[in-house]
């Protein structure tokens, strides 16, 4: 089930709704059982593999069958989720590769649903019912919890939000039921800075300390229709391993027309190196120009656990 792009405005009255974290991660969905555990993304990707330590959740609940709700994150320093730091446990396929990160850059599963448990299907019961239950299970572990609610009126979990310097909020009325796959207005998000999830359609050769390397990416949206069209460029919140890592990616992608509608400026395209569009990245940004530009983007990652067909024009 998927959370509709909101504003406090939309959350009325405050006492029929129920306020969560929204967690700088991957959303994942475990089945649990005596068999053991699988983990899918949204995009119903298989990536049980790639995160063992996942695993501790058929110890936790010690010979229940669930199907639980989550996301995946890894914390910094200062107990803070980071979303780059996910980043080097993405696209690891290597099983030396995978226990070497686990041991440097371990994740955490958070849980926030319960969809179904021994046996009996709990998508049509109230989300309070479910969080219910939810919080009954014995699922307080090294690597997997329950994170806490937050209280008050959706003004109150906001700045609650900002506080613990989360991602935002997830707003979801108390008497909603699970409706898979699909994006209802029982659930609302609302972040707390700006973010967009884009298309990469090509990138300019860098120049000074990245000649040879990559200067900047060239991204794409979809309009209402599903067709691409140009966003503008993204050249700012690389390090030096995902530069490496973003160029090994989008070399094999290339072709020799950019794969957008409308027009890019000479500017932007007169040394592009178009790419396929099969790659989903997600960038932070100030504001959209008037020519529906973003403006002051920053790369934040790129997005495996999401297909382009996953992206909203309207976000």
């Amino acid at each position: 089930m998927l959370a509709t792009p909101g504003t406090p405005q939309d959350i009325s009255p405050d006492h029929v709704w129920r306020f969560e974290g929204k967690w700088d991660g991957i959303r994942a969905v475990a089945t649990v059982g005596p068999a053991g555990l699988t983990l899918h993304s949204r995009a119903g990707n298989d990536f049980t593999r790639s995160y063992p330590e996942v695993a501790e959740l058929v110890e936790l609940l010690d010979g229940h069958s669930a199907v639980l709700d989550g996301e995946i994150i890894v914390l910094d320093d200062h107990g803070v989720n980071s979303f780059s730091r996910l980043q080097q446990r993405m696209n690891l396929a290597g099983a030396r590769d995978i226990a070497r990160m686990r041991r440097e850059m371990p994740v955490q599963f958070w849980l926030f649903d319960v969809l179904w448990l021994d046996g009996v299907s709990l998508l049509r019961k109230k989300y309070e019912d479910r969080r219910r239950i939810l919080q009954a299970l014995p699922l307080s572990g090294e690597v997997c919890r329950v994170p806490e609610q937050l209280t008050g009126s959706v003004d109150d979990a906001l700045q609650g939000s900002v506080d613990r310097k989360w991602e935002g909020i997830v707003a979801k009325r108390a008497d909603s039921q699970y409706l898979p796959g699909r994006r209802s207005r029982t659930w609302f998000k609302m972040k707390n800075f700006r973010t967009r999830e884009v298309v990469i359609v090509g990138w300019r050769p860098g120049a000074g300390r990245r000649a040879g390397s990559l200067g900047s990416l060239l991204v794409a949206v979809p309009d209402d229709d599903g067709v691409l069209r140009y966003a503008g460029k993204v050249g700012t919140g690389f390090t030096d391993a995902v530069l490496d890592q973003l160029m090994a990616t989008l070399k094999p992608l290339q072709r020799k027309t950019s794969a957008v509608a409308d027009s890019v400026p000479r500017e932007d395209s007169v040394d592009a190196v178009w790419v396929a569009p099969t790659l989903v990245g997600e960038v932070r940004f100030a504001d959209w120009t008037s020519e529906r530009r973003l403006r002051a983007a920053s790369w934040r990652g790129l997005r495996p656990d999401k297909a382009v067909a996953d992206i909203n024009a309207a976000e």
